[in-house]
């Protein structure tokens, strides 16, 4: 049985990093633009990475922040995440056939998808398959976006399915520069990430 409290903050910074595999497909993009064009391209074909950072989340009232490390080879994601002061350590762990949470005290979560356990944990319907292309600065494949893009073709803004994704810095003195910082919105749910480290 899922409870709230624990479960539910964990369920909130689900909302960014449980990412059930969606990839592979090329992103959608400005036709118009030769430079977004050439970004999505080389965006669709990373599907191996590491992520080191911290993360906020905020809905009404309620807050949650910690450092993550998300790993991604393919379809499958490892991701740890720990609360200030080393509290409330959490292990997610899952690909195309379902994604499973390990809390500290050693409860366990799983379903057969990342959309049916954020739901289950927060209340909340979100395209949590989407959320892994908005951290690599790319909307999801296949689904209607607004995009505004920088003089490099990066996003500066995207919105989908609801959702409001704004990136304030990318990475300098890369060939293909990942998002740094962004904020993801909708309704009363703030999502914040800071990349400290990527690793391709």
């Amino acid at each position: 049985m899922v409870t709230a409290g624990p479960v539910r903050a964990a369920g909130l910074v689900l909302l960014l990093v449980v990412l059930a595999g969606c990839a592979g497909l090329p992103p959608a993009g400005d036709a118009d633009d030769p430079r977004w064009r050439a970004r999505a391209a080389a965006l669709s074909r990373l599907d191996q990475w590491q992520a080191s950072g911290r993360i906020g989340v905020t809905r009404d009232n309620e807050a949650w922040s910690g450092s993550l490390d998300w790993r991604q080879t393919g379809e499958r994601y490892a991701v740890d995440i720990v609360g200030p002061f080393g509290q409330g350590r959490l292990a997610v762990e899952g690909d195309a056939d379902g994604v499973v949470l390990r809390a500290a005290d050693g409860r366990e979560f799983g379903a057969a998808d990342a959309d049916a356990l954020i739901e289950r944990a927060t209340g909340v319907n979100v395209p949590v398959r989407g959320l892994r292309d908005w951290v690599l600065g790319r909307p999801m494949p296949a689904q209607p976006a607004r995009l505004v893009t920088d003089a490099d073709g990066r996003l500066q803004s995207l919105e989908q399915a609801g959702w409001t994704v704004v990136y304030g810095a990318y990475e300098e003195g890369v060939a293909l520069p990942l998002p740094t910082r962004l904020r993801a919105t909708h309704g009363d749910v703030q999502v914040r990430l800071a990349i400290e480290r990527w690793t391709r």
